[in-house]
């Protein structure tokens, strides 16, 4: 495919390449291609294999719509295990979905391919081959997670080091019909996690009444890697929830950036998800962040330069309330004792005005910030517009 407005055709539609058939690549690839932008989306593996995730989309900005294909459940209640158990509704705040993120994503490549987006399988793109993609190609959006195939082309993959997560997961066979029919997803907190290794938790994410993903993710600590076995810690957590690690029927893991990377073009390169490190700071999850950005990054390209340095700009400003409410939790989780942590769950839980009203004096500052990213939810036209449209099925568009 040649390049088109970038030979001075202003009347060729403009040509797109999409590194990663991720959430944020595979909707950037239908967003463009609704613009009526080409679109070539390459993928290394075939589409939604090998994925590593809680499998849980928060919809943390209150801006997308529900997913399509693959969706299993709508999460009513978190369960917060910590010294006493807590059950947060959270449907009354924000949606939570819970997928089968191959079914989504082999869907979303479907809606492309109708769309006519060119999708290669079996493609990868090694840092060499960036900038050929520039040269034949328009826009680059690098949807390939952390660290992405631009920061190893232009050497600043050290980026994504900055205050990481790291995650591992078993998806494990067991009974988990009491959590599953409740919609009910659990997160645990250890009270004996060192400050430096905070935020951390562990996950039971039930896909059905027999089979969930069950991990753990903690902030690294220590000077020359991570002071916390996690494998270790997943093995004992899983004795704990009288599971069996026998029955372990997939694993793994990995490093999550947890800061939006300074500086998110390159030239004609735009960083969407994992690889601009949009993920959350306080539990490692970017799905929708990654879908968010995929869209936003395709609005910035579709207004030329203006728009492209304007992207990481427009990002921060849908984010800052979330950001500055989950920094804020942070800090509580390595500063309070965990009693105290503990009764910020119970408060956060609870429907009795005097406990949280008591809590809250103590803590007004997060208070004020969890008021704010409550109130903060109603998206721009054009993000419901491009996120509504990119999971509807269009009849006759492959005509």
């Amino acid at each position: 495919m040649e390049k088109g407005s970038g030979q001075g055709k202003t009347s060729a539609a403009p040509t797109l390449a999409v590194i990663g058939a991720g959430p944020g690549g595979l909707h950037a690839a239908i967003a463009a291609a609704r613009r009526g932008m080409k679109v070539v989306l390459f993928e290394k593996g075939d589409v939604g294999d090998r994925i590593v995730c809680g499998e849980c989309i928060f919809d943390s900005l209150g801006m997308l719509p529900p997913p399509g294909a693959g969706r299993l459940y709508d999460v009513r209640t978190i369960l917060f295990s910590a010294r006493g158990t807590y059950r947060l509704p959270i449907k009354n705040y924000r949606h939570l979905w819970m997928v089968d993120r191959r079914t989504w994503q082999r869907q979303l490549a479907a809606q492309a391919v109708a769309l006519r987006v060119d999708v290669r399988c079996g493609e990868k793109i090694t840092p060499a081959g960036v900038g050929e993609l520039v040269s034949r190609y328009d826009w680059v959006i690098d949807a390939s997670g952390a660290p992405s195939v631009t920061s190893r082309a232009y050497g600043f993959n050290g980026e994504y080091r900055r205050r990481p997560l790291l995650a591992y997961q078993y998806t494990v066979a067991g009974d988990f019909s009491a959590l599953f029919s409740a919609a009910t997803i659990k997160v645990g907190f250890l009270s004996w996690a060192p400050a430096e290794c905070l935020p951390g938790y562990y996950w039971i994410f039930p896909k059905s009444s027999g089979v969930a993903n069950v991990g753990v993710v903690f902030t690294r600590g220590g000077e020359d890697g991570f002071s916390l076995d996690l494998k270790g810690l997943l093995t004992e957590i899983m004795g704990r929830e009288s599971l069996h690690p026998e029955r372990v029927l997939r694993k793994g893991g990995g490093l999550i950036p947890t800061c939006m990377l300074p500086r998110l073009v390159y030239g004609r390169i735009v960083l969407v998800g994992d690889a601009a490190g949009l993920t959350s700071p306080l539990h490692g999850g970017g799905i929708d962040l990654a879908w968010l950005s995929g869209v936003r990054a395709v609005e910035a390209i579709s207004k030329g330069k203006h728009g492209v340095g304007s992207y990481r700009r427009g990002l921060l400003s849908l984010m800052k309330h979330k950001l500055s409410l989950e920094e804020m939790v942070i800090a509580k989780m390595k500063t309070l004792p965990f009693t105290d942590f503990d009764d910020l769950l119970h408060a956060a839980a609870v429907h009795r005005a005097g406990i949280r009203t008591k809590v809250g004096l103590r803590h007004p500052g997060l208070l004020a910030a969890a008021w704010l990213w409550l109130k903060a939810r109603r998206p721009p036209a054009v993000i419901a517009y491009e996120t509504h449209m990119t999971i509807r099925r269009h009849k006759g568009d492959e005509k």
